[in-house]
């Protein structure tokens, strides 16, 4: 949920709706964002909110994402058990392909965050700070 907001935050500006990719993600996960990152076009001014973006932005719900995930991290350093894990990771296709997943979409953040700002500043994609 937050990928789909970070990427409805420059749709106005994109030449192609952006929704059939925030839609797939939840079927294929964070590698439908690898087609878009290679579709998408770099912005230079972030449009106006859209409507879902703006009642999805709301307090509340990043509040309650933000405890909902906390509690699911306690729940699995409390209650989870490694070496099943491992052993669903090397037997089980959806643990592994879930597994590596998490890992591409979690080392795929900064990339969009860097992205958003820098085309928000008019930097460009892959702006380097001389600092």
């Amino acid at each position: 949920m937050v990928y789909a907001v970070l990427v409805l935050e420059e749709a106005e500006s994109q030449p192609f709706p952006v929704w059939p990719f925030i839609l797939l993600s939840f079927f294929m996960g964070g590698f439908i964002y690898l087609v878009y990152f290679g579709l998408r076009e770099p912005s230079r001014v972030l449009g106006p909110q859209i409507n879902l973006q703006k009642r999805v932005e709301t307090r509340k719900n990043m509040i309650l994402l933000s405890l909902v995930g906390l509690l699911l991290v306690f729940y699995g350093l409390v209650y989870g058990d490694w070496s099943s894990y491992i052993a669903g990771f090397q037997t089980n296709g959806l643990v592994h392909i879930m597994s590596l997943d998490f890992i591409f979409i979690s080392l795929l953040f900064p990339l969009l965050i860097n992205a958003l700002w820098n085309n928000s500043l008019g930097l460009g994609f892959f702006y380097t700070s001389p600092l």
